[in-house]
């Protein structure tokens, strides 16, 4: 904006030599003005994301139901595993006390955004009565083999898939930083069946999430010794995850 430019009074408008030397400096100033405004503007866009991003924090995210919570007598997960990672962790100060959010179950709707809707009211009546008809545990791979029926058969794996779609929701929205689910993992669950202990997907869940939130590029790292046979079934010829 030329109207910006100020001649500190010291050139005679009616001059017409002094009219032109006001041209040429304008045309300079104008050439050179737009650059400096976008590059500043630019310095001060990375500076207030930058104190934002340092203002974000990491986060834990945890549940009371995971205490106590055992699978049956004998299994390889009848044992306490993810509230005594959260005590030591906190015993080592790595974490403070308001930077740990505790969940609760995921709704059915957010769970049906992969599994399927008889699978995911199957399981919940396999808490309410701890047990299922033969039928329904056959279709269902529910209450068979390494996939018991237990008192939080539902509400347990429900509360880590909510853990992992919502820390996807606050990386989205720039409300964390990074964010530990302990709980989460579960790769090996299919659509409409238990598989391998694992009753809901979280990592399908995620990964849904994020696509609908928009991230284009998703890099699916897993470091379980068993093969992410549910995650890779789902998502094999997904362009956008990786």
């Amino acid at each position: 904006d030329t109207n910006t430019f100020d001649g500190g009074g010291s050139i005679n408008a009616g001059n017409s030599k002094n009219k032109q030397l006001i041209s040429h400096i304008t045309k300079i100033v104008v050439a050179i003005k737009i650059p400096l405004i976008i590059v500043t503007l630019l310095n001060y866009l990375i500076l207030v994301i930058y104190i934002k991003y340092r203002r974000m924090k990491n986060f834990l995210f945890t549940s009371d139901i995971f205490k106590g919570s055992r699978y049956e007598r004998g299994h390889p997960l009848d044992m306490d595993r993810v509230w005594p990672s959260v005590e030591l962790i906190k015993l080592m100060g790595w974490i403070k006390e308001d930077q740990i959010i505790n969940n609760s179950p995921a709704d059915v709707s957010e769970l049906i955004k992969f599994h399927d809707l008889d699978y995911v009211n199957a399981l919940k009546k396999a808490e309410e009565d701890q047990n299922l008809p033969d039928n329904l545990k056959k279709k269902f791979n529910i209450g068979i083999g390494n996939n018991p029926i237990f008192s939080e058969v539902f509400s347990r794996p429900a509360t880590a898939a909510k853990a992992s779609i919502k820390a996807v929701e606050m990386i989205a929205n720039k409300k964390a930083k990074k964010i530990l689910n302990i709980s989460g993992g579960t790769h090996h669950g299919k659509k409409s069946q238990a598989f391998g202990f694992c009753f809901l997907n979280d990592c399908v869940l995620a990964i849904l999430k994020a696509l609908e939130t928009g991230f284009k590029n998703i890099a699916y790292v897993d470091l379980d010794a068993h093969h992410c046979d549910g995650v890779q079934d789902v998502f094999y010829e997904n362009e956008n995850v990786s």
